[in-house]
């Protein structure tokens, strides 16, 4: 939502092939790994779960950093590491959840509004 703003803002087209490039790349990964999960789900099999998404949707943020910024990538390659590990502790799912989708995200946030944004609003 916010980039849809920011392109307007800016006089630029926001839906082009572009776009539509990234959402599919980041797309297809996330889909196989909830097909994965629902396969999962569905034969009462749960303790992989919470590794399985956090590693496809590793596998996405890197697979979509080819059309975003670069160091895109690792916040996937995080995202991979926590899901890698979760593989080991199963029954630890939601510590690895909160550490991932919590803490990874807010770091990179922090990061990425530091090196980017704050430079671009001065």
């Amino acid at each position: 939502m916010l980039s849809y703003y920011k392109a307007k803002k800016i006089e630029q087209k926001f839906f082009s092939k572009l776009t539509y490039r990234t959402l599919w790349s980041f797309a297809l990964p996330l889909l196989v790994g909830g097909l994965l999960c629902l396969s999962l789900i569905l034969h009462k099999s749960y303790g992989l779960t919470s590794s399985i998404m956090l590693l496809f949707y590793g596998l996405s943020l890197v697979n979509t950093s080819k059309y975003t910024y670069s160091n895109f990538a690792w916040l996937g390659y995080g995202f991979l590491l926590i899901g890698i590990v979760d593989c080991f502790f199963i029954g630890h799912g939601l510590l690895f959840w909160t550490i991932g989708f919590g803490g990874l995200h807010l770091l990179y946030g922090i990061w990425f509004y530091v090196h980017y944004e704050r430079k671009s609003n001065r």
